[in-house]
């Protein structure tokens, strides 16, 4: 389920291929079961690989950020 917004946060732009929009915006308009909308299937995509990344960095001992060194 994605997470609402608690409060305003600043934005960048970023560019995404148009293959792999356009496979988003498939999935978001054939799946209205999963209640995203476009914004929110990518927020919540990069959210789950930076876990992912987080936990393979705290098992494997190595520094999160290069300020962690």
């Amino acid at each position: 389920m994605p997470r609402t917004k608690k409060a305003s946060e600043d934005r960048v732009v970023i560019r995404i291929p148009k293959p792999m929009m356009d496979e988003v915006d498939r999935i978001v308009c054939h799946h209205k079961e999963y209640h995203y909308n476009r914004q929110q299937f990518v927020e919540s995509a990069i959210r789950d690989k930076m876990e992912r990344i987080k936990l393979l960095l705290e098992k494997t001992g190595k520094p999160k950020t290069p300020n962690d060194v």
